[in-house]
């Protein structure tokens, strides 16, 4: 009886672990995110209307984040492709719990990201999205709609597939 119990606990523990700390996927369909007006690092205006018309893909990070830090090569590299493909990037660093903005500017020299990351300085972005954990990474239409959203690092394979589907002239 006991061993059963304690094979039971284990296996939830197991099955609870895999899905906290693995990629989670969901489909947003279609919410749209209000206005929020806020200024990048280098201290330029920034809104969601900046991105208007195009695919966007906004990325939430903050710096003593073991993740978003083992992930950043990954994102600078998609960060750039997606420029190529005319597609917006919108780096959200969420400076309400990371307000070091030198350690931003390391950070950032440190993985040679050649983003100019906008500023969560109140929390309103977190909240508009519902951010309870980074990183996260949201797609959005070209109509500002969310339709999908990674909840964790970002699986190089989606970021790949992504590109792919989003290639100008398609």
């Amino acid at each position: 009886m006991i061993r059963r119990t304690l094979l039971y606990f284990l296996t939830a523990l197991l099955l609870t672990t895999v899905y906290l700390f693995s990629p989670q996927q969901t489909e947003a369909a279609g919410k749209q995110t209000n206005q929020i007006e806020t200024k990048s690092l280098s201290g330029q205006a920034k809104t969601l209307e900046d991105v208007k018309g195009q695919k966007a893909v906004v990325h939430f990070f903050a710096t003593w984040c073991q993740p978003c830090q083992e992930e950043m090569p990954d994102i600078v590299a998609f960060s750039k492709k997606l420029e190529k493909e005319g597609i917006g990037f919108v780096p959200i660093h969420l400076t309400k719990v990371d307000p070091d903005l030198e350690q931003l500017l390391a950070f950032l020299n440190h993985y040679q990201a050649p983003f100019d990351p906008w500023l969560d300085q109140n929390g309103e972005w977190m909240n508009e999205y519902g951010i309870v954990g980074i990183p996260t990474t949201v797609f959005l239409d070209e109509q500002g709609n969310e339709v999908q959203r990674i909840n964790g690092m970002l699986p190089p394979e989606i970021a790949s597939r992504y590109i792919e589907t989003n290639k100008k002239g398609d």
